[in-house]
């Protein structure tokens, strides 16, 4: 079952006012995922749907992965999103899915995102803003519905992340492909490479098996450890770089950790002892210390807390986190 709070517009409500505690949508979902003003969801059929609200239809630039005839200015209820184009460029059928990613805007109040897709034969499908190539299909052409991405040597997609403009793809080789901006190093292509609209795992990390954006950075695993790259002006690659991009891949720690998530200028780390590091931007007390001071090496206060903690979560447009904790056996 799906349960929301926050912000109306974003789930496709105009009922007045904020959800102030978790609501249930009455919707049987397998994946959701929040961006900049809009939710996508894998109904329990495996179709893909969305709801949020745009602010101009004249603007509007597709991340909706809807056509914009199909939809109003403003609150955008529950829409399914019923075609895609594939590789030759037919609009066929919308598959069936298992991921979806919405974006964040490339800067508040832009309205330009993006959104991938991932069906359940492993197919990757972006749509929306592509002003710097984060499509990855080749060119700066905005989409107004899904476009499938050719992937390398016929491999799967295991899983997708973005940030404001630029993508991430995990795929069963274990490499991670990445295509749009590079200017902060967020695709760990180092100084030469500022954007391609090509996927491009010149990053050369491999044996990766998960992945996570934020708006302009990244956070990857692999058997080695974990991985950092991009803008760390805040401190959100938790190391010490005088506030420089990291443009290249570094490693930040072993293979200690349960888990690690990311927000738009903030990241979290679930360690195997069950306590969450986190760094970056605090001005919301989104790092859960207990102050408002941007930290590159802190730790969420769990006081009080007696579960283990078992995840951690958030997302590119996020300004707050959250975790999973285990009910205790009685």
């Amino acid at each position: 079952e799906l349960f929301v709070w926050g912000a109306r517009q974003s789930i496709g409500s105009q009922d007045p006012g904020d959800i102030l505690v978790p609501l249930d949508a009455e919707e049987l979902v397998r994946d959701a995922s929040a961006g900049s003003n809009y939710t996508l969801v894998i109904l329990n059929d495996r179709s893909a749907a969305v709801a949020g609200y745009i602010e101009s239809l004249i603007s509007y630039g597709g991340h909706f992965g809807v056509r914009g005839g199909d939809l109003a200015r403003g609150v955008n209820s529950v829409q399914p999103i019923v075609n895609v184009m594939n590789l030759v460029g037919s609009v066929v059928a919308a598959p069936q899915f298992k991921q979806v990613v919405a974006g964040v805007e490339t800067f508040e109040g832009s309205g330009k995102m993006h959104s991938v897709f991932i069906d359940v034969d492993g197919n990757v499908y972006a749509t929306g803003n592509n002003n710097m190539g984060q499509l990855c299909l080749g060119d700066d052409d905005l989409r107004i519905i899904p476009r499938q991405i050719e992937l390398p040597n016929n491999e799967m997609a295991i899983s997708a992340a973005v940030g404001a403009d630029f993508t991430l793809i995990l795929t069963d080789s274990g490499r991670v492909y990445g295509c749009g901006s590079n200017e902060l190093g967020q695709l760990g292509l180092g100084d030469d490479v500022m954007s391609t609209n090509l996927l491009d795992n010149g990053n050369g990390l491999i044996g990766v098996t998960s992945i996570s954006a934020g708006l302009d950075f990244s956070f990857l695993r692999t058997g080695e450890g974990l991985f950092v790259m991009g803008d760390n002006t805040y401190g959100q690659l938790c190391q010490i770089t005088g506030g420089n991009p990291q443009r290249t891949p570094s490693k930040l720690i072993g293979d200690t950790i349960s888990s690690f998530a990311v927000g738009m200028q903030s990241s979290y780390i679930l360690f195997d002892d069950r306590s969450i590091q986190s760094c970056g931007l605090n001005i919301d007390g989104q790092l859960g210390d207990g102050t408002n001071r941007n930290n590159f090496d802190t730790s969420v206060k769990l006081d009080g807390i007696t579960s283990d903690i078992i995840n951690v979560y958030a997302g590119p447009s996020a300004k707050s986190a959250f975790f999973e904790a285990a009910k205790k056996k009685r």
